[in-house]
């Protein structure tokens, strides 16, 4: 019988509460701005047209209505205003790692990839940085193996052919693939 895994809620706590705190701003400032508009034109119309009430309005639920929904729409606005520029510290990031891992992929080990400092995901950034660095160490070395066993064969010297083989097979032997 099969355990469950436990639920790990936090993985990258600063990350998350950051992330949660921009969130709970956004919300924050749509329900603020969709309240501040409720009661501005809900005090405004009540009081001109209080006199005059039995003749134009059948309900209060006929006269908030409009209120309501007037808010919902402008508070929904702002809070669609402030998410647009939400995501761009994760976003602007997430582009710029996906066009350098591309030419990483192309065989450009030569990259060091920088974003701006207040940018999130710095620590994916070093992380890659670092694939990348370990990576071009292991192509020298491939390299210079390479060029051992080329020497050694043109120069007819068995013994250092057979030295650069087995450290071009050991470097090689770093790296897993799939079959």
């Amino acid at each position: 019988m099969q355990r469950r895994k436990r639920l790990n809620f936090s993985i990258k706590r600063e990350f998350q509460l950051r992330l949660l705190f921009k969130v709970f701003i956004i919300v924050l400032i749509s329900v603020i701005s969709s309240l501040l508009i409720l009661y501005i034109i809900s005090r405004q119309e009540l009081g001109e047209t209080y006199y005059q009430a039995h003749i134009r309005i059948k309900s209060f639920q006929e006269l908030l209505l409009p209120v309501i929904i007037g808010g919902i729409l402008v508070g929904s606005l702002v809070g669609f205003l402030v998410a647009l520029f939400f995501p761009h510290p994760i976003a602007g990031p997430l582009y710029r790692i996906e066009k350098e891992l591309k030419k990483v992929g192309e065989g450009d080990l030569t990259l060091n990839l920088r974003i701006r400092k207040n940018d999130e995901l710095q620590d994916l950034v070093s992380v890659i940085n670092e694939m990348i660095k370990n990576l071009n160490e292991k192509v020298k070395l491939l390299k210079l193996n390479c060029e051992k066993l080329n020497i050694a064969l043109e120069k007819g010297n068995i013994d250092a052919a057979r030295s650069a083989s087995t450290e071009l097979k050991e470097t090689i032997a770093t790296f897993k693939v799939k079959n």
